[in-house]
C-alpha cells in the first residue's frame, strides 16, 4: 500500500521514509503495467517520456533531497508545520488517502497528489527549494494521466 509511517518524534526519519515511499510511489505508477489494481492511461506518448525523465533526472535527486532532509534541524522543520502533530497529521492523511486508493476509490488518486504536493512544498520551503524538481515532476506525472480505471 503506498504511504505507511511509524510514529516518531523525528521529523527528519520521517521525512526521508516520504521521500522513499514517494519515489516507490511514482516508480509504480509509471513502470507497472496495473499498479495497486488499476490499469493508468497517460496522454500521448507520456508514460515513455516520464519514465526516462524520472530515471535520468528525478530519481538521483530523490538522493540530494535526502541528504538535505537529513542534515536539517527539526527546528527549520517547525517554520513549516513538519514537526510534531502537524507531521503527524499530514502523514496520516497520505495514509488516509492511499488506503482509499488502493480499496477502490479512484478520485482518491487526485487528492493523494495533492497532499503529497503539500508536503513537497513544505520540504521545499524548509530548505530553501531543494524538493522542488521532485515537486514539479509528480505535477507533470498528474497532469498527464489521462485515465484511470480499475483494471
Amino acid at each position: 500500500m503506498p504511504f505507511m509511517f511509524e510514529e516518531s518524534d523525528d521529523p527528519n526519519l520521517q521525512l526521508s521514509s516520504f521521500l522513499d515511499q514517494l519515489s516507490g510511489f511514482l516508480q509504480t505508477l509509471l513502470f507497472d503495467d496495473a499498479p495497486y489494481g488499476y490499469r493508468i492511461l497517460f496522454i500521448d506518448d507520456m508514460r515513455d517520456r516520464l519514465r526516462l525523465a524520472y530515471e535520468t533526472e528525478t530519481l538521483p535527486h530523490f538522493d540530494r533531497v535526502r541528504a538535505v532532509v537529513q542534515d536539517t534541524p527539526p527546528e527549520v522543520f517547525a517554520r513549516v508545520g513538519l514537526i510534531g502533530n502537524s507531521l503527524q497529521a499530514k502523514l496520516a492523511a497520505l495514509f488516509s488517502l492511499g488506503r482509499r486508493f488502493r480499496d477502490g476509490i479512484v478520485d482518491a488518486l487526485r487528492y493523494l497528489l495533492a497532499q503529497i504536493n503539500s508536503l513537497l512544498g513544505s520540504i521545499s520551503a524548509a530548505t530553501g527549494g531543494i524538493a522542488d524538481l521532485i515537486s514539479e515532476f509528480k505535477d507533470m506525472v498528474e497532469n498527464c494521466i489521462d485515465y484511470v480505471e480499475q483494471g
